[in-house]
């Protein structure tokens, strides 16, 4: 039986290709997956999230990454095969992040743009309480607050799993989710973690 082992998140820029000097994916089903990406910088940001999930398990329990131990499921979540240790990635626009641990987890990294996270979209994803908060939001607060509550989201489904997203559904307060503010490529994204432990989720940027 493996060990508890806090969730950890990982943050790296994947616009740093001197990180991992190897960049070969030695896991047949994702390097075919990577390979099969027809824009070249998402393919780039998927081959980095793989060598830092990588990194970050050999970095959290002292051993190499079991390429054996670990599939995709029936809705397309990578997952370990017998539930030693969970995982979950994210890259966007040059940022990557991995939570790793021995507790289910979601981790979403998301750039903050003040002008798409508007009212329209505020309404789509936010469920009648949130909504009603964000309207007692000045008008300064609500991008930043519809932007929390995306990535928060974000990490809640992966977490829990699922075929589709449906943000409105998901009402972050029923979950523990993390959140902060981090800076990778002279940008300001936002983090959010969901575990059983995301209170105590270490964070190391790379």
């Amino acid at each position: 039986m493996t060990a508890y082992r806090p969730t950890r998140v990982y943050c790296a820029n994947s616009e740093n290709g001197t990180v991992f000097k190897n960049g070969e994916i030695s896991h047949p089903l994702r390097a075919a997956e990577i390979s099969a990406a027809r824009n070249v910088k998402v393919r780039e940001q998927k081959l980095f999230a793989w060598k830092l999930l990588e990194f970050a398990y050999s970095d959290t329990f002292g051993k190499a990454f079991p390429d054996d131990a670990v599939i995709k499921d029936e809705n397309g979540k990578w997952k370990s095969t017998d539930d030693s240790f969970f995982f979950s990635l994210s890259h966007t626009d040059g940022a990557c992040a991995v939570a790793i641990g021995t507790s289910s987890c979601g981790v979403d990294i998301e750039g903050f743009d003040g002008t798409r996270f508007n009212e329209k979209i505020a309404k789509k994803i936010l469920c009648d309480g949130e909504f009603a908060e964000y309207q007692r939001l000045s008008a300064p607060e609500r991008p930043a607050f519809c932007a929390e509550k995306w990535t928060q989201k974000e990490s809640i489904f992966k977490k829990i799993g699922g075929q589709s997203f449906a943000p409105k559904s998901i009402v972050t307060g029923e979950h523990k989710v993390f959140t902060k503010a981090v800076s990778l490529c002279n940008k300001v994204f936002l983090l959010s973690v969901c575990s059983d432990d995301a209170d105590r989720a270490e964070h190391i940027a790379i």
